[in-house]
């Protein structure tokens, strides 16, 4: 609940675009220090290539690296969208270095679902705001081999491979998939119940997909809630962006489509949405997004 309490302070205190771009800017003063922790976690690896221990923390210690992944993420798409649209200098080169200092959090997380996720938000901007950013992500891809270390063109590699032996943790996903189909199938509506899952599988475990959990413990009802969400944030976006008062407005609405689709993307390799750690910003900038459309709809019109 605390994530629509941010949500719905955000859209119902904020009412100018001055304090939009101070609470963003103090949001994203977190990300030097973020990062300075996590390479300072990476600086105990050993190894050139990829190991599992390069998988670290960060600042999300109660969590792991795939949350941390998913909080540079949401930053690094909404900066992009930001940056993409600001023609203020300072403004500019500010969310150019939070861009910068979130995309290297996503490279060197070692999550392959953040690197997935990354890809088709920073795309679908591609595709709808800018083919300049289109052609960057392309030469990106391109160059990659070029300055990436061994460890991260490794676990890139990791997303096409293919196994010749199903080994034990997919064995052990694919059951638990198993479980918690089979039990929303027996309670479709309804569902076995808020944090049930885990009780209901001989491991002790999550799902490693947000979705069929909650179609597990919540039913379809609760299903389609939590998957609206997501779309309805995708669609405000999207609104913003094309109405465009302004021009952060017009950037805030591709960031915060963007991290929406990312979002969904990050949910089928498991729970990105329930930790507020992880979220805290997506639920405020969607706020912000949605304070400007009501301004824009029924107030008259949203002046920067």
């Amino acid at each position: 609940m605390l994530a629509f309490v941010l949500f719905f302070v955000a859209a119902n205190t904020i009412h100018d675009e001055r304090t939009m771009r101070l609470l963003s800017f103090a949001m994203l003063l977190v990300l030097p220090y973020m990062v300075h922790v996590h390479n300072d976690n990476l600086s105990w690896a050993t190894s050139w290539h990829y190991d599992h221990d390069m998988r670290v923390n960060g600042t999300m210690l109660h969590l792991g690296s795939n949350e941390l992944a998913a909080f540079y993420v949401v930053a690094l798409l909404v900066s992009a969208g930001l940056l993409l649209s600001l023609r203020d200098l300072q403004w500019r080169l500010f969310f150019l270095l939070s861009t910068g200092l979130a995309a290297w959090g996503v490279i060197y997380s070692y999550s392959r679902s953040a690197y997935l996720a990354a890809l088709v938000g920073a795309a679908l901007m591609g595709l709808l705001r800018s083919l300049k950013l289109s052609l960057v992500l392309l030469l990106f891809l391109l160059a990659a081999p070029l300055f990436l270390p061994a460890s991260v063109l490794d676990r890139f590699g990791m997303i096409n491979s293919e196994q010749t032996q199903t080994d034990e943790s997919t064995e052990r996903r694919l059951e638990l998939w198993t479980v918690a189909w089979e039990r929303f199938q027996e309670n479709p509506v309804l569902g076995t119940g808020y944090r049930s899952f885990p009780k209901l599988n001989r491991y002790d475990m999550d799902t490693h997909n947000n979705y069929l959990k909650v179609l597990c413990e919540l039913g379809l009802f609760g299903f389609l809630a939590f998957l609206g969400l997501f779309v309805h944030g995708f669609r405000q976006g999207w609104l913003l962006s094309r109405q465009s008062p302004t021009p952060f407005a017009r950037g805030l609405g591709m960031g915060v489509m963007a991290a929406s689709l990312g979002l969904l993307v990050l949910n089928f390799f498991g729970d990105r949405a329930s930790y507020l750690a992880v979220t805290c910003f997506f639920w405020t900038w969607q706020g912000m997004a949605a304070r400007i459309l009501r301004a824009v709809r029924y107030e008259g019109g949203w002046a920067r």
